[in-house]
């Protein structure tokens, strides 16, 4: 899991400031998971000043590898490309204070739903076409996998 903290958790003058933590996780709750991970490591007082101060949100990877073309085998055969999108997009009803201010960054409300539409299309279609793919594999290979 990629950790990304967003803000100095104390403000010029010294005293305790806001701390944000964003996932980077295509999975399921990301960010509750590692909330009660963490809260599950503090005392009482330390899990009651981790929820005031504190904001984990996840984030949702709209990228995904593509194949490369010919010329880029021959000048790196290890390359991965991946799709030109440099937007990620941000639970930011999950962010504590100020949104952090980094590049690329979309404060994406109404996250669930967001999330829920992209693996409902964006994932979707992609095991689909995997999964015709392995189709076509196991009936040309005569049934035999």
């Amino acid at each position: 899991m990629l950790i990304y903290i967003g803000q100095n958790p104390y403000n010029d003058d010294g005293r305790e400031g806001d701390l944000n933590i964003i996932t980077c996780e295509n999975w399921k709750d990301p960010a509750k998971v590692l909330s009660d991970s963490i809260r599950s490591h503090l005392s009482a007082e330390h899990a009651r000043r981790f929820d005031h101060i504190v904001g984990v949100a996840q984030a949702v990877v709209m990228r995904s590898a593509v194949d490369p073309t010919p010329d880029m085998l021959k000048s790196d055969p290890l390359i991965v490309p991946v799709q030109d999108f440099w937007q990620l997009p941000v639970d930011i009803d999950n962010i504590k204070g100020k949104p952090p201010a980094v590049q690329g960054i979309v404060n994406q409300e109404n996250f669930a739903g967001f999330l829920e539409c992209k693996i409902f299309t964006y994932n979707t279609g992609n095991a689909t076409i995997a999964y015709l793919g392995y189709l076509k594999k196991t009936l040309c290979a005569g049934g035999r996998r």
